[in-house]
C-alpha cells in the first residue's frame, strides 16, 4: 500500500482538483503571496509535524532536494506542507514529474522506498527564481 510505504503524490493547493482526488483539500500549510501553493506548479515536499515542529530552526518554507535513488533525477522544492503524523513521503504533482514519477493522485508515486529527502532548516527555499518566506508552523 503505497499510501504507508513509499511515496504518494500530493494534488492539495490553490491548482484546483482536476484529477478529483478524494484527499484534496484547497490550502497548503505554506502560503506564497497569500495564496496556497499550486501542486500542479510548485515543486514542494509534504513533512509530517514532528519534522516541521521537532526540528530547529525553521523548516516550513525551507529548501528542500529530493532525489530519485534509482534514476539520480533531482528536484530542488519547497517544505510546503504539514502531512500525516506517520507518514514521510509527499511530493507535489510538479515535483514528482520533475523526478519522472507518474504524478497521478490515485495511481502515481513509488511504492518502494526510492527518493531521498534532504533540507536546510533556517534557509528559505528559492525554486525557479522565487523566494519563500520562512514560516513558523502553528499547528
Amino acid at each position: 500500500d503505497h499510501d504507508v510505504f513509499g511515496l504518494r503524490v500530493d494534488t492539495d493547493g490553490s491548482g484546483g482538483n482536476p484529477e478529483n482526488d478524494p484527499w484534496f483539500q484547497p490550502d497548503t500549510t505554506l502560503h506564497h503571496l497569500g495564496k496556497a501553493l499550486n501542486a500542479y506548479k510548485v515543486p514542494f515536499v509534504v513533512l509530517p509535524p514532528a519534522v516541521i515542529k521537532g526540528v530547529a530552526p525553521v523548516v516550513l518554507g525551507c529548501r528542500a532536494e529530493v532525489r530519485h535513488l534509482r534514476t539520480g533525477k533531482t528536484c530542488v522544492c519547497v517544505v510546503g506542507d504539514v502531512g500525516p503524523t506517520k507518514k514521510l513521503g509527499e511530493l507535489s504533482v510538479a515535483a514528482a514529474k520533475r523526478l519522472g514519477i507518474p504524478s497521478s493522485p490515485d495511481h502515481g508515486g513509488e511504492d518502494e522506498m526510492v527518493i531521498e529527502y534532504k533540507i536546510w532548516p533556517g534557509i528559505a527555499a528559492v525554486v525557479d527564481g522565487v523566494t519563500y518566506n520562512l514560516q513558523r508552523y502553528a499547528g
